[in-house]
């Protein structure tokens, strides 16, 4: 099994990947042509946060993707301190590490932000947090609804469950129980829609769920 590690990456450092063991290739995007290093892959549009670059990864590499794919913003140990260790476990640790979990999927946060200050003493555990079809109450007059039928054909939960920062790994087998065209579908709306990380945050866990049936088009 190979593992690989997604890095999203703007002007801040990332020197905690030494800590990741070797044999976990790693894979670094930046939307900073100015500071653009050596190992770095440029993706020419700064739009849509690191939820468009993890989307990016995916359509990009959807016939190539490791075995195990860890996404990451650059500075991720502020949403999960103990991320390397996962990295370099094995899926009973990324099993244990996760707030939630369904199968080939694991979410992980360890830690909370709050507006733009750390607060690991508030809930070191990290959690997952629920919103309504509108984003309340974190993050109101959000498209959730229309953008979940624009993909779904399963009709949207009332409350949804996510796990916020984006930190994720998941399985080649359990990204492609969908086609490219509807993970191209997703990078579509992230470039075109200024909302839409914090849209694809909330429905990032339903995306790669089997449970939820998208539209017949994208089959």
């Amino acid at each position: 099994m190979n593992k690989e590690l997604i890095i999203a990456t703007y002007d801040r450092s990332y020197n905690w990947v030494d800590k990741v063991n070797k044999d976990v290739t790693l894979t670094v995007y930046t939307k900073n042509a100015q500071s653009q290093q050596d190992n770095e892959i440029l993706i020419p549009l700064n739009v849509g946060r690191d939820v468009h670059t993890f989307f990016y990864h995916i359509v990009n590499r959807y016939d190539s993707l490791s075995d195990v794919t860890f996404f990451s913003q650059d500075f991720g140990l502020e949403h999960v301190d103990n991320y390397y260790d996962i990295i370099n476990g094995n899926v009973d640790d990324w099993t244990y590490n996760a707030k939630q979990h369904f199968e080939s999927y694991w979410a992980y946060q360890r830690g909370l932000y709050i507006g733009w200050e750390w607060h690991a003493e508030t809930n070191s555990n990290g959690r997952v947090l629920r919103c309504d079809q509108s984003g309340l109450p974190n993050h109101p007059n959000l498209p959730i609804l229309q953008t979940w039928n624009r993909l779904f054909e399963t009709e949207c939960p009332s409350i949804l469950e996510y796990v916020p920062g984006g930190h994720f790994s998941i399985t080649k087998d359990q990204i492609h129980i969908r086609p490219k065209s509807f993970y191209q579908n997703i990078l579509q709306i992230l470039e075109a829609e200024y909302v839409a990380p914090w849209v694809f945050e909330r429905l990032e866990p339903y995306i790669f769920n089997s449970k939820y049936k998208i539209k017949s088009h994208y089959e």
